[in-house]
């Protein structure tokens, strides 16, 4: 007999909400989550497109009432990393960090992590000048000058959360037009200590034992120029985290799990949801949407 009906692997909003209706469902369920619960949501500082809050809320007030929810629910969330999903029979066994389970189904909702922009200086300043979360690190620079790289909303918020901390902002894009909502980009018009460079491409950065500068490269001239920052915050994309399953399931050809319309996979039993699978758009409301159709399919395959 295993000792789960599911296992949900990842305690973003996807596997939040995977948790809530698995619940309600009666199914013995527990959440794994390396991290702090609520994943990515955590270190978002403001949350403007989520249903139900009237003005911005922090990504860590929504994360904890998600958790909340959950283990009122009577849902225990372990924290704890995932080694590897075996298939045990009927079963699966899944292994890791002070854990040894057995599942009869499993939800993979493990999410993405920041892609790196791989030019010179990157790996050597990060944690001296170089982040993936302003919210972690803008105070750090308070009064200082700073640079965003990206073009989507996550590189938006984040210039408009620096500027209000920094001397200045300078959000850095290699095309000319964003990816981010028009409304979020003509906000920016608003702050004047943040200033917008289109059709550039942040090709370098530079110091000594911290981030004392950047390259950029003009995408129309080719030419370069060298501006003084203390720090840069990059936004570029992100990378699913499909280690475990690598080898196992169906993948896109940018590593997302292949999933059907009840979010099942190429393994029977086995589940996806949010940000890890191959899907066109990526929010938290479009992740909690997965987690509760996976929950269902979850459900009815236990049947």
């Amino acid at each position: 007999m295993a000792d789960f009906d599911v296992v949900i692997i990842g305690g973003g909003p996807a596997g939040m909400s995977a948790g809530i209706y698995l619940a309600r469902s009666g199914r013995k369920t527990v959440i794994l989550e390396a991290g702090a619960p609520g994943g990515q949501v955590f270190i978002n500082h403001s949350i403007e497109n989520y249903p139900g809050f009237a003005e911005a809320t922090p990504g860590a007030v929504l994360a904890e009432a998600m958790q909340k929810q959950v283990e009122r629910l009577g849902v225990e969330i372990k924290n704890s990393p995932v080694n590897s999903i075996k298939k045990d029979g009927k079963n699966y066994k899944i292994k890791g960090f002070n854990i040894d389970m057995t599942t009869r189904a499993i939800i993979i909702a493990t999410g993405s992590k920041p892609k790196p922009l791989g030019v010179p200086g990157e790996e050597r300043f990060f944690g001296a000048g170089v982040s993936y979360c302003s919210t972690c690190d803008g105070m750090f620079f308070k009064g200082k000058d700073v640079f965003v790289v990206g073009g989507g909303n996550s590189a938006v918020y984040s210039a408009e959360h620096l500027s209000r901390i920094c001397n200045s902002v300078t959000l850095v894009h290699r095309r000319n037009e964003f990816r981010a909502e028009p409304g979020l980009v003509a906000d920016l018009k608003g702050y004047k200590n943040i200033r917008i460079m289109k059709s550039n491409e942040l090709v370098e950065i530079t110091g000594d034992k911290k981030v004392e500068g950047v390259i950029l490269k003009d995408i129309n001239t080719s030419k370069t120029s060298s501006i003084k920052a203390d720090a840069v915050f990059i936004y570029v994309g992100s990378i699913p985290q499909n280690s475990l399953v690598e080898g196992m399931l169906e993948l896109s050809d940018y590593g997302y799990i292949m999933v059907k319309d009840d979010m099942s996979t190429s393994l029977p039993g086995i589940f996806a949801a949010g940000d890890v699978v191959n899907k066109k758009y990526r929010q938290i409301v479009t992740a909690v949407s997965d987690g509760c159709i996976a929950a269902l399919s979850a459900s009815d395959y236990l049947k």
